[in-house]
């Protein structure tokens, strides 16, 4: 071989090494940190896991929800070999259609989720499968063992662990607590070789309710079978401490109001989201208004007119066969006269009168610690008719939900001083919310006083509601027989009412004050008929269960006493 041909053979390969050296120069040193992390990207991946929520408990600590053990199903579509088949063999399992586990199968990536939060036995399932590709991981699920008795209350959590509903919304911060991190690792041939855990979930809080569960199942009971066998079209009942706001019970069943049956709403509180017009139960709360200042007495008189008024362009007509003469103010109210009411108010000043009413939150939320609550109506006095003072002072022209009206017959109740209604216990309430609980006062206790001792009337054997009697005690309530403004007629309806009893029981030494209003009841829907009943047997069972002392009984109604009882007899008819 030439010399020439020896020397370019050289050259050539000693270019060739500098070419291969300066390329790993660039591979190890330039490039090193890009090629490293997209190395990283392509063989490790980070995986999330929700931490535990908390648990949600009532009052005695009973369980309203809780993380268990769910089991979630992943694959790695590279790994995955005849995926019509695998999709096959999983649907039963996963509880979905072959075809979307087989879209999601030809998904582009190496991690897909196929089903999450499963029941813990599917882990094993799926496992003995020996599908390639296919993986299981356990994470946290939620179990709500009480069932449909707390649903609209505690609410919903969703599969992906976002809460969709109730408690779970408002104290997510508290419940939630904070997701672990795991890392898998895999190798060209996306074969997982490691997974390993980078940080531990810290799991949430606990969140104790005012809720009492067997004060629950007395009303949920009760209420069901008032609006079945009424036929009502639904109805909400709710059970309150005045002493200082805490809910008891909070109870709905189907559909009040105009709303739409759907799958969400079997989680939301008809308690707080229905506005609808009180009718006679709200006058009480104008009454205090006129007791407080002054304008009214208990003696005070007016005349019934025979049972129909005009005022300017509107006929104001009393309850069918009532045709009353002068009445006093008590017998206003226990009687229940529309036109008496009316003519008690006739003189009151309609800004002080909005004013007064603004004070006891009327057209205002109560804030409560739960998502979308309605602040009711009540119009500015810039938007009244001639007719407005009268229509409002019989509970028309403004929407009120049950939560504003027992937060008002609470502090009815309690000497004057008006509590924001609540359902979490402890530990859990923002700066906010626990200013809010210390409570405002609202009216004098002799204003309270003289109109619990009117209202206990109601209940007697000349009253409107002697059906809400609660034998042992006395009961101060008020009954409403609201009829419903029909949109498409451009009137109030003579067929569809909101039949409400609304009572404060023992009325001396107030332990309960509860709501019943029913939507569409049948027949003579009477709120002294239909929703009274229901006050009593829930007000029974839970002072018995309550182990409260019978005490004075009322005033024109004679009973005998009842003894009290444990705690779960209460649930006992």
């Amino acid at each position: 071989m030439s010399r020439l041909r020896i020397l370019c053979l050289a050259v050539i390969i000693s270019a060739l090494f500098v070419g291969v050296g300066a390329r790993l120069v660039i591979l190890q040193v330039v490039e090193h940190d890009n090629l490293t992390a997209r190395a990283h990207r392509q063989q490790e991946r980070e995986i999330h896991i929700d931490a535990p929520r908390g648990r949600i408990l009532d009052r005695h600590g009973a369980v309203l929800a809780e993380s268990g053990e769910a089991t979630s199903v992943y694959a790695d579509p590279h790994e995955v070999g005849d995926k019509a088949v695998t999709a096959r063999r999983l649907a039963s399992l996963l509880g979905k259609p072959a075809s979307e586990i087989l879209a999601n199968l030809g998904r582009r990536g190496n991690y897909v989720w196929l089903a999450r939060r499963l029941p813990a036995e599917v882990y094993d399932m799926v496992e003995a499968l020996h599908l390639p590709g296919i993986s299981c991981m356990r994470e946290p699920g939620r179990d709500y063992p009480l069932g449909d008795l707390f649903q609209s209350v505690v609410g919903l959590v969703g599969v992906d662990g976002q809460p969709l509903e109730g408690l779970e919304i408002t104290y997510d911060d508290l419940l939630r607590g904070e997701p672990g991190r795991y890392l898998r690792r895999q190798d060209g041939g996306h074969r997982p070789v490691e997974i390993r855990l980078l940080q531990a979930a810290r799991p949430g809080n606990d969140l104790h309710l005012t809720v009492d569960e067997v004060v629950q199942h007395i009303a949920f009971t009760a209420l069901a079978e008032g609006v079945a066998h009424n036929a009502a079209r639904g109805g909400v009942a709710l059970v309150l401490d005045p002493r200082n706001g805490e809910i008891l019970a909070m109870v709905d069943a189907g559909t009040p109001g105009m709303a739409v049956s759907d799958v969400g709403r079997n989680y939301r509180s008809d308690v707080v989201s229905w506005g609808y017009e009180p009718g006679s139960i709200f006058k009480s709360v104008v009454a205090s208004a006129l007791l407080e200042a002054g304008q009214v007495s208990p003696d005070t008189r007016v005349y019934g007119e025979g049972g129909s008024y005009r005022v300017a362009n509107r006929i104001f007509h009393d309850a069918s066969g009532d045709h009353f003469g002068w009445l006093t103010c008590t017998e206003v109210l226990q009687h229940s006269s529309n036109i008496g009411m009316i003519k008690l108010t006739a003189n009151f000043d309609p800004a002080s009168l909005y004013d007064r009413l603004h004070a006891f939150g009327i057209g205002q939320r109560t804030h409560i610690d739960y998502p979308g609550e309605s602040p009711g109506s009540l119009r500015t006095v810039r938007q009244w008719s001639h007719v407005s003072r009268a229509s409002i002072s019989i509970g028309q022209e403004l929407e009120v939900t049950a939560l504003q009206v027992a937060a008002f017959y609470g502090a009815l109740a309690n000497g004057g001083t008006w509590y924001a209604p609540h359902l979490a216990r402890h530990n859990a309430g923002t700066p906010a919310q626990v200013e809010r609980l210390r409570g405002r006062k609202i009216l004098s206790r002799k204003t309270t006083r003289t109109l619990i001792d009117i209202l206990e009337g109601v209940v007697g054997e000349n009253g409107t509601a002697p059906k809400a009697a609660v034998e042992g005690f006395s009961v101060a309530g008020k009954t409403g027989t609201a009829q419903q403004y029909d949109p498409q007629l451009h009137h109030y309806s003579h067929t569809r009412f909101v039949s409400s009893f609304v009572g404060i029981v023992p009325a001396e030494q107030p332990r309960l004050v509860c709501i019943v209003s029913l939507d569409g009841a049948r027949g003579k829907a009477y709120g002294g008929q239909v929703a009274a009943p229901i006050f009593k047997e829930i007000a029974t069972r839970t002072l018995r269960y309550l182990g409260v002392q019978p005490g004075n009984p009322p005033r024109i109604l004679q009973v005998a006493e009842a003894q009290p009882a444990p705690r779960l007899a209460a649930l006992a008819p």
